[in-house]
């Protein structure tokens, strides 16, 4: 099943806008479209959008969100929730690292 991109913000909770602005920044891939040229969602397309939504309204940045979604971050397929919590443990580690990093500076 697939919809367009006002059905793809309905469902997802992201503007047509803002899907077309992380298109643009290649938060999101370009969508499929028609032969008339309109912009074609899956399903799956739609809960990566959802995912976005909710990790942005957490205050992760687009670049994070995007090294997540590209750099493998989250098997395929799972819940919102279980993406986020990848995410959150993701960039949890990353800062303990750099903490770690840190400290050993000071102390050397």
């Amino acid at each position: 099943m697939s919809m367009n991109i006002g059905g793809a913000a309905k469902a997802s909770g992201v503007s047509a806008k803002m899907i077309r602005h992380y298109e643009s920044v290649g938060l999101f891939p370009e969508a499929a479209r028609t032969d008339s040229g309109y912009r074609q969602y899956t399903a799956k397309e739609v809960s990566t959008l959802r995912f976005v939504r909710q990790s942005r309204d957490l205050g992760f940045s687009i670049e994070q969100i995007r090294d997540y979604l590209f750099g493998g971050g989250y098997p395929d397929p799972v819940s919102n929730a279980e993406q986020l919590s990848f995410l959150f443990f993701f960039y949890l580690v990353e800062g303990i690292d750099a903490e770690n990093q840190a400290r050993a500076k000071v102390l050397k």
